[in-house]
């Protein structure tokens, strides 16, 4: 088969939008209601078929799924890669952000009180809860996991708010939803933009920003046949390709930047055996969730997947696992989530992004102390088996003695498998959302986020991207 030649790819635009998840599709489509000329450049494809199988579905994540912190944490990083970002394979959930996480970020840094006051965040979600229907989960998607939940922590646990309004409950929302009824942004927003005239680059690869007499005036990077790319910026370029996208973009452009450090919400799987098989054959991917008890900061959620994604929690070898694999059908999962209070950072190395993070004990302390909770939980909700993954502690929980070992495990690193797919960059910027220093680099995604929101961040993020297209509008 001949290979296809190489085509240099050359266009220009009022703004130039680099990343097509929530924070780039809300920017270009708010842009060009105001009429300008928007190109959007996103280094993905569009969604072509769901639900994505393997590879489809590597295809769809940075790294193929593979990109991890150093050390011993190894934390798995997922991030989407495609029109619509993360929104294409996330769970739709569209929570607000908590009052008191808003006044952190202004103890932070006090200029957030006019880049983005509370009440312009408000309004933001009033805006996006309209545009994505967004409404809270019904009872009949709640999954027997979400039903388990909610009858543990009763008075704690609530159904999500979501925007999936043709949600069938197929629990394939980590997968792209085979009914096309989660609204991620490439089907609610990116029409909006195109018929104000928004156009798209994908499969391009944006290296870095281009800067002359102190302004950014344009991107450099490669086309998606592998050839030169070079766009022109006439009023500025916005960096929306996500927090570990934005900053490797800034540091491949030796572009100089101030940050807090990147930090991110750590996610740990908690896994139960019933007796009975779990009848979820109309169930949400994610449809409650509750503030965890006693735990700074952690969440607990109730996930619904196909029976061969919760084989991954499953301990043991030998009989033993092929036993637990015969009984997939019975078994629940919840996901314990932790705003870390740890920072790290992103680099582009000569073989490839870097990201050094390591939790801190404390961090690690207040996820088992959540896993210990969710497990006693589960076994009071009639779990005939708990599979909490922590070293230390028992692969299998039975007991109430079995739970308070996972408690009292040493919060060394690695002391239980992590996984992340919400970052929060720390990015020093000015009331316009530009990069000090440089005019016309705006930065408007979860990059400029000072602190973790605790709660799933995209209405935050669209919030973040419609405050800095106001300021530039």
């Amino acid at each position: 088969m001949p290979a296809t030649p190489k085509t240099d790819l050359t266009d220009s635009a009022d703004f130039v939008v680099v990343g097509a998840g929530a924070a780039g599709l809300v920017a270009a489509r708010w842009l060009a209601a105001a009429g300008h000329a928007v190109l959007v450049l996103e280094c993905g494809h569009a969604p072509v078929a769901t639900p994505f199988e393997s590879p489809e579905l590597l295809r769809m994540l940075h790294g193929g799924g593979q990109w991890r912190t150093r050390g011993p944490d190894a934390i798995s990083l997922q991030a989407g890669r495609a029109v619509g970002g993360s929104t294409a394979i996330g769970w739709g959930v569209h929570a607000a952000l908590p009052e008191e996480v808003y006044a952190r970020w202004v103890a932070l840094d006090p200029a957030w009180q006019t880049r983005m006051p509370y009440a312009e965040v408000d309004l933001a979600h009033e805006c996006t809860d309209a545009e994505f229907s967004v409404a809270k989960a019904d009872r009949d998607l709640w999954g027997e996991s979400g039903r388990m939940l909610m009858d543990a922590l009763v008075g704690v646990a609530d159904p999500v708010w979501r925007g999936a309004p043709g949600c069938k409950g197929t629990s394939r929302c980590a997968a792209g939803c085979p009914t096309k009824g989660m609204g991620s942004v490439d089907r609610v927003v990116w029409p909006i933009a195109v018929r104000h005239g928004a156009r798209m680059h994908t499969g391009v690869d944006v290296q870095r920003i281009v800067v002359q007499g102190g302004r950014a005036v344009g991107v450099t990077g490669q086309s998606a046949t592998g050839g030169r790319l070079a766009v022109t910026a006439r009023r500025a370029v916005l960096l929306c390709a996500g927090t570990l996208g934005s900053l490797r973009i800034l540091h491949r452009s030796r572009i100089p930047h101030t940050s807090l450090g990147m930090t991110l919400h750590v996610e740990a799987l908690v896994a139960g055996l019933l007796a009975d098989p779990v009848h979820d054959d109309r169930a949400a991917g994610l449809a409650v969730q509750a503030r965890i008890p006693g735990v700074e900061d952690a969440t607990l959620s109730a996930v619904s997947t196909l029976p061969r994604l919760r084989a991954m929690a499953l301990p043991g070898a030998g009989l033993a696992l092929e036993h637990r694999m015969e009984l997939l059908a019975n078994l629940v999962t919840w996901q314990v989530t932790v705003a870390c209070e740890a920072r790290g950072r992103v680099r582009e190395g000569l073989l490839g992004p870097q990201f050094a993070f390591d939790p801190t004990a404390r961090d690690r302390a207040r996820v088992l102390a959540g896993v210990a909770v969710a497990a006693d939980a589960m076994l009071d909700q009639g779990a005939v088996e708990v599979y909490p993954q922590a070293h230390g502690a028992p692969a299998v929980a039975t007991t109430g003695e079995d739970v308070t070992a996972v408690a009292r495990a040493t919060p060394v690193p690695g002391v239980i498998p992590l996984f992340a797919h919400s970052f929060f960059g720390g990015l020093q910027v000015d009331e316009r959302y530009a990069v000090p220093g440089v005019k016309g680099l705006v930065v408007a995604d979860a990059s400029v986020l000072p602190a973790p929101t605790v709660v799933p961040p995209l209405a935050t993020v669209m919030a973040v991207a419609m405050a800095a297209v106001q300021r530039w509008a």
